[in-house]
């Protein structure tokens, strides 16, 4: 499959390379394997998950499938997800991530 993007480009492309090589670089990668990009993603989002209050109410070890982490954690509205961001609000560490939270911005 070709990339989407032109291997030189003209324009907000180039420097947006100048500037942000490994980033385009991992663009470029999660276009040609998309699978493995997700795989990556999901990794991230279990590791930085980890021993959190979220986690631990949905059974998340971390080491989750696709499959798995789609039983164990149903698509929820922002309301459904209000229990854990009030905590979040009241400034409770470990709540959604082990990373400090800075800010919150509604989606």
């Amino acid at each position: 499959m070709p990339l989407p993007f032109p291997p030189d480009g003209h324009g907000p492309y180039r420097l947006l390379r100048g500037f942000a090589m490994p980033a385009v670089d991992a663009l470029h990668h999660g276009c040609e394997r998309p699978e493995e990009a997700q795989e990556a993603r999901l990794r991230a989002i279990l590791d930085g998950a980890r021993g959190t209050a979220f986690a631990q109410d949905h059974g998340l070890s971390g080491e989750e499938s696709f499959e798995a982490f789609r039983q164990k954690v149903p698509i929820r509205d922002y309301n459904a997800l209000r229990p854990w961001m009030d905590r979040v609000i009241a400034r409770e560490p470990g709540v959604l991530t082990q990373a400090p939270v800075t800010s919150l911005l509604k989606t």
